[in-house]
């Protein structure tokens, strides 16, 4: 309901946007939990633009849709925007960290990828998001069995994330462990039909 509403006011724009900024990081955050990317960046962006010193996860996720696309300039952009009001945020800190790992692992500098990862891990506070970020990383780089661990750590606090689900299961299809990755993607399905 409020979510169809916050969607009218959005497109209907006859009032200041300052007083839709709430609005956008909601459906910006709504569209992302549903999978829309799309939607999802041009709400999170435009909250961003209007509200820029507010943390919450609009930085996380917007960082984490350009991770997604392989647009790692743009994904640091965002992170370093939220680093440079909110510099002691773990979450940015590690985001920013794992970026820094997928340029290297593009570049050819597979080890200092590795590193990389490795030094976040051991430094940062393990939370759900933390773990799923960090295992899709490692199955990036090619490291899937640590990849698994960090999955089914994430999926022990939340058994339930479709994005966690069929991200274990890529890793298994990976290594060719296809019994276990389709029971890994016909759960993630169970939980998102998309």
């Amino acid at each position: 309901k409020y979510f169809n509403i916050s969607l009218n006011i959005v497109n209907d724009g006859g009032e200041d946007p300052y007083h839709f900024a709430c609005p956008y990081e909601g459906l910006g955050m709504v569209y992302f939990q549903n999978n829309d990317d799309p939607n999802s960046k041009k709400f999170l962006s435009k909250s961003i633009h209007f509200r820029p010193g507010i943390t919450n996860d609009k930085y996380k996720f917007l960082a984490q849709i350009y991770i997604d696309e392989g647009n790692y300039t743009y994904a640091k952009e965002i992170v370093d925007k939220w680093t440079s009001f909110d510099y002691c945020n773990q979450e940015a800190t590690a985001q920013g960290a794992v970026i820094d790992s997928l340029i290297f692992h593009k570049k050819g500098e597979y080890d200092k990828a590795i590193l990389k990862l490795d030094e976040v891990y051991r430094k940062i506070e393990h939370n759900e998001f933390t773990f799923g970020m960090l295992a899709k990383a490692y199955y990036q780089i090619n490291q899937y069995e640590k990849s698994i661990r960090l999955y089914e750590s994430a999926l022990s606090l939340n058994s339930d994330n479709d994005k966690y689900l069929s991200g274990i299961g890529y890793v298994y299809d990976e290594l060719d462990i296809l019994n276990e990755s389709l029971r890994y993607f016909e759960e993630s399905l169970r939980f998102n039909p998309k």
